[in-house]
């Protein structure tokens, strides 16, 4: 018996206009009338739903909280809980993120507060959901309490970038290299299978209660470790056979077919 359902966002469960499409949501929405509970496992924070310009029923779907910034942020019950990264871990990352004067680099507070290396304009302000006083100025020795950070660089430079990063962090981080380039690390103790385990301890559910959806490298952890796990279609190959499942393509209605045709929920 499925007893929740856990979602990623982009390339996931949402379709070709940057929303939940119309059968999906009637889909998800039964099943929550039916007693299954929505979770979203993403690397974006809390503030999604502003990010996304969520519709009242988006966000009605995405109610019940989740896993956020991949891990690092577990929103449940309206109670927020964070793991953090030492801030010594933080100190050793921009050190090694800065040498490159015109890399990107942010800061992500468990405050919501965000701080970026070269700011944020208005724009950047209406894609990142965030209020005037959630922006922080770039002054590392200030950073505290911080759950995620990242670098925003050349594709062609990942693989030498993130290497310099390792080198600096050793194995106190969780990095993902995103192929658009950028560069995502929280706490070794954060990631998307991490957060949807601390969901299940605190509601007692099993493993095979429960269903995961995903398509990219941040969701690989948690593809591999539950038995109802499903990849979409655009999903990288090397995230594809990770997983249990794949289901369609995220421009294609994946998941209402893999909820109708496979979990026969709907």
């Amino acid at each position: 018996m499925i007893r929740a359902l856990f979602f990623d966002i982009d390339g996931t469960l949402l379709g070709p206009d940057g929303h939940i499409s119309p059968r999906t949501r009637a889909a998800l929405l039964s099943c929550k009338a039916s007693g299954i509970r929505i979770f979203v496992a993403t690397g974006r924070p809390p503030r999604l739903g502003t990010m996304l310009r969520f519709d009242a029923e988006e966000r009605e779907i995405v109610a019940d909280g989740g896993v956020f910034n991949n891990g690092a942020c577990l929103e449940l019950e309206g109670q927020r809980t964070y793991v953090l990264l030492p801030d010594q871990v933080v100190r050793r990352f921009l050190s090694a993120a800065l040498e490159d004067p015109e890399h990107t680099v942010w800061v992500q507070m468990a405050d919501g507060r965000v701080s970026s290396r070269f700011g944020f304009s208005d724009q950047d302000r209406v894609v990142w959901g965030l209020d005037l006083q959630d922006v922080l100025p770039f002054e590392p020795e200030t950073f505290h309490r911080v759950i995620s950070v990242g670098i925003g660089l050349p594709a062609a430079r990942l693989e030498d970038v993130a290497a310099r990063v390792r080198r600096a962090v050793g194995d106190a981080m969780t990095l993902y290299l995103h192929v658009w380039g950028a560069i995502e690390g929280t706490d070794r103790q954060a990631n998307k299978m991490l957060g949807v385990r601390r969901v299940l301890d605190r509601y007692g559910w099993a493993d095979d209660e429960i269903a995961v959806f995903g398509d990219h490298v941040n969701d690989v952890e948690m593809l591999r470790e539950f038995p109802h796990s499903f990849a979409m279609d655009n999903a990288p190959d090397e995230v594809k056979t990770l997983a249990r499942h794949v289901a369609g393509h995220h421009m294609e209605e994946g998941i209402f077919h893999a909820l109708r045709d496979v979990l026969g929920l709907v």
